[in-house]
């Protein structure tokens, strides 16, 4: 399960840094409140790699299988 645990981090650091980019540029209330933006940032990017990290978990498991 190590593949698992560095694909998850990878994801992870991709998705912080696409919604902190995205939140700074769309909503701009956050730009002066960075711990706002961080904590938001957070939160999007943990729903997003528990998804993505499902989905690669199921595809081992299938390859694992065969």
């Amino acid at each position: 399960m190590k593949p698992l645990f560095i694909h998850a981090l990878k994801i992870f650091f991709i998705f912080l840094s696409l919604w902190l980019i995205m939140d700074y540029l769309i909503y701009s209330e956050l730009r002066n409140d960075l711990e706002s933006l961080f904590y938001k940032g957070l939160q999007n990017a943990f729903f997003w790699t528990a998804l993505f990290t499902f989905i690669k978990w199921r595809e081992l498991k299938k390859k694992l299988k065969k």
